[in-house]
């Protein structure tokens, strides 16, 4: 990829910008941008001159000029990325000055950003390390193979003291694609034609000792779609064991690779530094998980999940509760049985199939662009009660669920467990209050939910 004419001078990459808009919506989990941080840091290991600039974090129209790019790309993940990129795109035209666009929304919703930006923006799908280099250095996306995980650069991070300031913990991707083919999700559609692939845990243990060795937190998660199964975990841990270096990090593991770990595997998991696990149940119907095309045991799941809890880790799962083919009495059904696991959350009691494009669905139901699925009769009338009776819980539950990765790791590495479990007491009293509210069709008790922020704000947790 990097090969350029014999008879001619390798060519003088232009100096790149790459910028995360503001976003316009609501925003309850703010973290860093590594999607725009791992261009980055490969276009400065092949010899381009970038930098990220984050609007989220007060990075100015100012800012991006004083660096003089002569690109400037924009990382968007979704639909609300768009209006503030669109402004920026107007206001830093100028000769000579080129654009680009790509992440999720572009990958995912192509026909919608062509008719957004600009004819003359390079929309870039899918990873963006190989032809965003090709885009800066040769003026165009030339089409050479894309790096490998093992290709990859370690993300550029020059605003990360900020990002962990904030209340984030340090994002590491070391795979992309999943094994799985859920007919809801777009990623099996996304990397065609490997469907999964993995960086070599050795260097996910190299920059990950990196950074500890920098004096940041040796706090980790994993963005993967799927990470991998027990035996990958196993492999990361020894890596960090030869690097000398004591880390604790959370993941995202299939249903079926929970379901397979050996039950007296989590404690040594645990032990290595495994602090939180989330994985997707998606329904408690056998015949609604085959027609989403997700073979999962979840007798076995359940039991699984109890056994990773029994050994001190965390665990959270996906869960679709409201879809086309749901009614009502199910609904409560299904919400009884996730209360019975400890699972019923405000999240999980409100959860709606979304047809995301480039999804199995989403093809089959004709749907435009990332759309709800629609809701018939008493389950609409429903959800809409659900709707507002769990809505004084939502705020309180964001904030506890999201603290709750970085607890969890804390706790690990210092074995000071009091506000961990402070927090675990927070989560079980609003899983409490979710099935109260929708069994008996009514908000809880303000007094219960003040109790709760509270307790939370205790452990400087801003829940409003």
């Amino acid at each position: 990829m990097n090969s350029h004419h014999p008879d001619t001078p390798p060519p003088v990459p232009g100096r790149t910008a790459l910028v995360r808009p503001r976003y316009d919506g609501t925003d309850h989990e703010f973290q860093e941008p590594l999607g725009a941080e791992a261009i980055c840091g490969y276009l400065i290991e092949h010899g381009v001159e970038a930098r990220v600039f984050d609007r989220r974090l007060g990075a100015s129209l100012s800012d991006i000029e004083k660096f003089g790019p002569d690109w400037v790309g924009f990382s968007l993940m979704t639909a609300e990325d768009a209006p503030d990129a669109l402004r920026l795109r107007q206001m830093l035209s100028r000769p000579g000055r080129r654009f680009f666009a790509g992440g999720l929304f572009v990958t995912s919703c192509m026909e919608r950003a062509k008719a957004l930006f600009p004819s003359d923006t390079v929309l870039i799908p899918g990873e963006g390390e190989g032809p965003v280099w090709e885009l800066v250095t040769f003026g165009r996306v030339r089409g050479g193979p894309r790096p490998g995980p093992n290709e990859w650069a370690f993300a550029s991070r020059e605003n990360l003291s900020e990002y962990l300031a904030r209340g984030g913990v340090i994002n590491i991707r070391t795979a992309r694609g999943c094994r799985g083919g859920c007919a809801f999700c777009t990623t099996p559609r996304l990397c065609a034609p490997k469907g999964f692939e993995a960086r070599d845990v050795s260097l996910v243990a190299q920059e990950m000792a990196a950074l500890i060795r920098a004096g940041y937190p040796p706090v980790f998660n994993f963005t993967d779609d799927m990470f991998g199964d027990h035996g990958r975990v196993e492999a990361l841990e020894e890596a960090l064991s030869l690097h000398g270096v004591r880390a604790a990090f959370s993941l995202e593991m299939r249903a079926a690779e929970v379901s397979l770990t050996p039950p007296d595997l989590w404690k040594k998991l645990h032990a290595g530094g495994l602090c939180r696990v989330f994985t997707g149940m998606e329904s408690l119907e056998a015949d609604t998980l085959k027609a989403w095309h997700k073979p999962v045991d979840v007798g076995r799941l359940a039991r699984a999940l109890n056994d990773m809890r029994d050994a001190g880790i965390a665990c959270e799962v996906g869960y679709i509760l409201w879809h086309d083919g749901q009614d009502a009495s199910g609904a409560l059904r299904e919400a009884e049985g996730l209360h019975a696991l400890g699972l019923l959350t405000p999240k999980s009691a409100l959860s709606r199939l979304v047809l995301f494009p480039g999804s199995l669905l989403h093809e089959k139901q004709n749907a435009r662009g990332v759309e709800l699925c629609g809701l018939k009769g008493e389950a609409a009338r429903m959800h809409a009660v659900w709707e507002d009776v769990l809505s004084p819980l939502l705020a309180p539950w964001t904030a506890a669920a999201c603290a709750c990765p970085k607890t969890a790791c804390e706790a690990f590495l210092s074995g000071e467990r009091e506000p961990l479990s402070a927090l675990e007491g927070c989560l079980e009293r609003l899983k409490e209050m979710t099935w109260q509210a929708v069994r008996n069709g009514r908000p809880p008790e303000e007094k219960d939910r003040e109790e709760v922020c509270r307790e939370l704000h205790s452990l400087h947790i801003a829940c409003e």
